[in-house]
């Protein structure tokens, strides 16, 4: 794992790891709740946008701001 943050509200971690995903989890329980996958090489780092609906995240030379999205309750 190379980059954590908190989020905003203090409820979720973002982590950045050499397996080139992007993790949510929950700050209250430790429960893995969302796996990005996409980059193509290990990700370096990933921070929260100030209103916490987004991750920005770097891996090498490029960066991806991706939308995090709450369940509906179909899914």
């Amino acid at each position: 794992m190379y980059g954590t943050t908190l989020s905003p509200r203090g409820d979720r971690v973002a982590t950045a790891s050499a397996d080139k995903t992007i993790k949510i989890w929950s700050a209250l329980d430790g429960a893995c709740l969302l796996t990005l996958v996409g980059h193509e090489k290990g990700c370096s780092d990933v921070c929260w946008s100030a209103c916490g609906r987004y991750v920005a995240s770097a891996s090498g030379a490029f960066y991806t701001l991706v939308p995090i999205r709450p369940r509906s309750r179909g899914e």
